[in-house]
């Protein structure tokens, strides 16, 4: 081990180092305690250290509270040299922060001793400080594996939109924030037309692919602070919060344009089109999501009827 011997005496300090050297450590040496602190703050510091309780510039009672302000999971062991007669001040040494005490001069066996009980100590504190990153690695991954199967669990696989489960847990929270602020929402419920002749005339996959495209389409027209959820297999709904009262009529413009820029661009087979509901939802009405809901199908549905009989009015005049 990596041992750090700070002592002023020149004599005493070689005959440390040949002693723990013969025992087959390596020994970092310091003449004085502000040398013996430098060395304790670097990034390779010894992690054993025999410090003179009488050094220069700083005694090695004061090194030990120095050591001991400075957090660490493998703290420094630390082992005051003494001379026999100072028992006040191996307590105060103590009481600063040290481990351990060796008396002046040492006997070499005692030493051996000390040392040895240090070095299983500092061990052992690296053993558990390495324990501890491991939990704690393994908790940083559970946490993310839950965090997954959480976004999961409320997240639309197919479109990366939320699902059901996913707009209800969050609409429910926004929707009582925004009445508390007393702010304006309003509810868009959207439902995309002709997903059936696109899957019985090119595929199940180009269906998918079709739902795809609209959640885009729908990504880029509303906020990021909007909640847009795929709720069902070709109905989708938008949550907007700190909405004014033209902002969603403002929306579904905008979302018509990015339609028939998609339609003119993308070179489909088919046109992508979407028939809406809007609710607003007022700051002083205590309707829930699910009756915002049921109110934006039945509009969305009064506007398909009302879309279908213009064509066929329309088909039929030709």
């Amino acid at each position: 081990m990596k041992i750090l011997i700070a002592e002023d005496e020149t004599v005493s300090r070689r005959v440390l180092r040949t002693t723990l050297e013969s025992w087959g450590h390596e020994v970092v040496e310091a003449c004085d305690g502000s040398v013996a602190w430098q060395v304790l703050q670097s990034a390779s510091a010894p992690k054993l250290a025999i410090l003179d309780l009488n050094m220069p510039e700083i005694d090695g009672i004061n090194v030990c509270r120095r050591v001991r302000r400075v957090p660490s999971q493998t703290p420094v062991y630390l082992i005051l040299l003494t001379a026999k007669s100072g028992k006040e001040d191996i307590v105060a040494g103590l009481e600063a922060g040290a481990d351990d005490y060796v008396t002046k001069p040492f006997d070499r066996d005692e030493l051996h001793a000390r040392v040895e009980v240090g070095i299983r100590i500092v061990e052992l504190q690296r053993s558990l400080a390495e324990r501890v990153e491991e939990l704690e690695h393994a908790l940083s991954q559970l946490k993310q594996a839950q965090e997954t199967l959480r976004t999961l669990s409320l997240t639309d696989e197919l479109t990366g939109l939320y699902n059901r489960r996913g707009f209800f847990t969050l609409a429910d929270q926004h929707l009582k924030a925004a009445r508390r602020a007393r702010q304006e929402t309003s509810l868009i419920y959207a439902d995309m037309d002709g997903l059936k002749q696109i899957n019985d005339t090119h595929g199940h996959e180009e269906g998918s692919n079709a739902l795809r495209h609209l959640a885009d389409l729908l990504r880029k027209t509303f906020r990021s602070s909007d909640i847009i959820a795929r709720i069902g297999g070709d109905e989708f709904v938008i949550l907007e919060t700190q909405a004014e009262r033209t902002h969603a009529r403002t929306s579904l413009t905008r979302l018509q344009e990015n339609l028939r820029r998609h339609n003119e661009e993308r070179a489909l087979p088919y046109a992508l089109s979407v028939s809406t509901g809007i609710v607003r939802g007022g700051t002083e009405e205590e309707q829930t999501i699910e009756e915002l809901l049921a109110r934006g199908d039945a509009l969305m549905y009064e506007e398909k009827r009302r879309r279908k009989h213009e064509d066929e009015s329309l088909s039929w005049a030709r």
